[in-house]
């Protein structure tokens, strides 16, 4: 009984070990990433979002800046893994929207279309995926679809007017005009 008890004891010891260097892992990870942000001084470098990810998966603001760290690296496929994980833990329309456009940077249009129609649904009242879609239209030599798909939300003006949508709205204007 008392080589049970002293067993129990260790296995004890040693989960509450584990635990206390994972917390203080997660708390140096913290504390780094608040200074970083305070400082306005972020890594460019994939290693350090890769390594500090799991402790910041919900924070918008660091799945952003891990994005941006992969494209100035050119590393295409983990900046499509740093979008995926972020659309499965916090689905907003920001993600699809940039996983749109990666896609289309990696000319797999099909998935890019897809994301973007998705968001034709999702966000109505916003213009920029209609702009999209019809950029990649005109680069898959698709201009009719791009005519029509712009003559559509034209008609209906549903849009939510604010000066980034009337931006957005001038260059879907050029875009149909050209």
């Amino acid at each position: 009984c008392l080589k049970h008890f002293h067993l129990i004891k260790l296995s004890l010891t040693i989960l509450i070990l584990f635990v206390l260097i994972f917390s203080l892992n997660g708390l140096n990870a913290a504390i780094r990433w608040g200074i970083m942000r305070n400082e306005q001084k972020f890594p460019h470098e994939i290693d350090f979002y890769s390594k500090y990810h799991l402790f910041f998966q919900n924070n918008i603001s660091f799945t952003l800046h891990y994005y941006n760290a992969t494209r100035e690296n050119r590393n295409a496929s983990v900046g499509l893994h740093v979008l995926n994980t972020a659309i499965q833990r916090i689905p907003l329309s920001g993600w699809y929207l940039l996983r749109g456009s990666h896609y289309q940077e990696m000319k797999l249009w099909d998935k890019a279309e897809q994301d973007f129609k998705f968001l034709l649904y999702l966000i109505p009242t916003q213009p920029e995926p209609v702009y999209k879609l019809a950029q990649l239209y005109v680069l898959t030599h698709r201009e009719k679809d791009a005519v029509l798909l712009l003559e559509r939300a034209f008609s209906f003006n549903q849009f939510q007017i604010n000066l980034t949508n009337k931006m957005i709205l001038f260059d879907m204007k050029k875009l149909y005009y050209e």
